[in-house]
């Protein structure tokens, strides 16, 4: 009796093998897209993070009256902190502030307040804006 080969012994068939690389395409299929939406919504949660870091240090700068805080800053993109009053506010990596009009006038019979900022991700697909004239707020988020 012969111990070695036996020639009726074959590997996959060729059918198997494509059996085998369509289920695999079908589960990348399904996994890719998801995997592009989860790095979407982490783009913008990095964006709407440093939108309420933002909004605190407004706030934090804004909220002494005998402090009148003027700033003006245009496309600022991060990873960093902020300059100036703003410094308590950092962005991180791929997030741009597009604008920044920070107005503050306090007089004996006048307090005058205009905070309006913007900020997203350069790959999120949403853009998050402050205003505050005077105490009336309105947040908008937007999609791109």
């Amino acid at each position: 009796m012969n111990k070695g080969h036996n020639s009726t012994q074959r590997g996959f068939s060729f059918i198997e093998l494509l059996t085998v690389m369509a289920l695999i395409g079908i589960l990348v299929g399904l996994v890719i897209p998801n995997y592009r939406a989860m790095r979407s919504r982490a783009y913008d949660a990095a964006a709407n993070s440093d939108y309420r870091n933002l909004k605190t240090a407004v706030v934090a700068g804004s909220s002494d009256p005998d402090i009148a805080l003027t700033y003006i800053l245009f496309g600022y993109e991060g990873p960093g902190s902020l300059p100036g009053s703003l410094s308590g506010a950092t962005l991180s990596d791929g997030v741009r502030l597009n604008y920044v009009f920070l107005l503050s006038i306090t007089t004996p019979f006048l307090r005058f307040q205009w905070n309006l900022y913007e900020l997203q991700h350069t790959q999120g697909s949403f853009r998050y804006r402050y205003w505050d004239i005077n105490g009336t707020l309105t947040e908008q988020r937007i999609a791109l």
